[in-house]
């Protein structure tokens, strides 16, 4: 089937490995305490720099396979997403000025994105967040960035809460925030909009307080603390908001009752 002579066939049988493979062998236990020692943190172009100290030359197509068939790499520097791109043309005053408090629910909103990477690739979530009891009144998740994730977690939000007027939703001065699309919808709700200062995170300070949670009590218990696909990360999200968060978490801001239960009281 594989049109291999029967003496090619035994030849290969009987073979021992060839010569660069056991050089391989030998190579392999020589690097490796070198990059133990760095604590994983160099890669190819750091450990093809060290090697020569010890004597040793190898091509960097070389130690990247030893290095891949070992199952080792360098760090890598995280890449961070710029998720804000500021558009001056139109942007709201500060109404709020950094006061999160509100007398009642439907009064004043927090409301900001964030990007979360999965395996497959970044997934974006945008959330609404009911200054008065704590609890998230919209969200939207996508592949994308853009006004269409926040129009719809704000679409979310009017549905749940049926607001008709006068919710300030303290957002960033980002360009999906300042869209026609998503002001069109603001103004046929007659949602009075706020945003704060630029590169100031004390002015989404409610809605990163849900992203803090959400890294530290779900993203982090997740091996290789990630998702593997974006339909894992919004199936596993929806849980931990509609299942947990909204009803069952106990904020100590709210005296350690629900967001749901604190509505109800």
């Amino acid at each position: 089937m594989l049109r291999v002579s029967p003496n090619g066939y035994y030849s290969w049988l009987s073979r021992g490995p060839s010569r660069w493979a056991l050089a391989d062998r030998q190579l392999l236990p020589q690097f490796q305490p070198l990059y133990r020692r760095s604590k994983g943190r160099y890669g190819i172009r750091r450990l093809k720099q060290a090697l020569p100290r010890q004597g040793l030359r190898v091509s960097p197509r070389r130690l990247s396979r030893l290095m891949a068939s070992a199952g080792i790499s360098g760090h890598s520097r995280v890449v961070r997403v710029k998720t804000t791109r500021s558009n001056g043309s139109a942007v709201a005053p500060d109404r709020v000025k950094q006061q999160f408090q509100a007398s009642g629910p439907k009064r004043l909103w927090g409301a900001d994105a964030t990007y979360l990477p999965t395996r497959e690739g970044t997934l974006y979530l945008a959330i609404i967040k009911e200054v008065f009891s704590r609890g998230l009144v919209g969200w939207s998740m996508s592949a994308r960035q853009g006004s269409e994730l926040r129009v719809k977690a704000r679409q979310m939000a009017l549905a749940k809460r049926q607001v008709r007027e006068g919710v300030m939703p303290p957002s960033d001065r980002g360009s999906p925030y300042t869209s026609a699309p998503f002001r069109r919808v603001c103004e046929a709700a007659n949602i009075v909009q706020s945003m704060g200062a630029v590169g100031n995170c004390y002015d989404k300070a409610m809605a990163e307080s849900f992203f803090a949670t959400l890294e530290k009590e779900l993203i982090h218990h997740q091996p290789r603390r990630g998702f593997a696909t974006r339909t894992e990360a919004r199936m596993k999200i929806f849980e931990f908001i509609e299942g947990f968060y909204n009803r069952e978490r106990l904020p100590s801001a709210l005296g350690f009752l629900s967001p749901a239960e604190f509505e109800q009281a």
